[in-house]
């Protein structure tokens, strides 16, 4: 992640979710569209959704994933822009949590 600028992502707003015993399902309730996530990413997301900056997962995921740090932190902000563009996390640089 750019360290130069602090991201914080939330869930976007119309964007509903539950979990089961595998996975966590998203639907965008304006759209219909929806989504299936299974293991590190359902991880980031639960992270996300507890207010977690992106710092703080990038560490996560480094010890998760038994990955360098700048590798997690690339797994991470690929992660996020892709699910930026579904339209699944806002982000703020403002510094708010959650």
């Amino acid at each position: 992640m750019n360290s130069d600028v602090m991201l914080t992502y939330r869930c976007a707003p119309g964007i509903v979710w539950v979990k089961d015993a595998t996975q966590t399902i998203l639907v965008d309730a304006d759209t219909g569209s929806s989504w299936q996530l299974g293991g590190w990413d359902a991880a980031v997301w639960d992270l996300l959704c507890l207010g977690y900056q992106t710092v703080e997962i990038v560490r996560f995921l480094a010890l998760l994933l038994d990955i360098t740090p700048k590798a997690a932190g690339r797994r991470l902000r690929d992660t996020l822009v892709q699910w930026e563009d579904n339209g699944v996390v806002c982000g703020t640089a403002d510094g708010n949590r959650g």
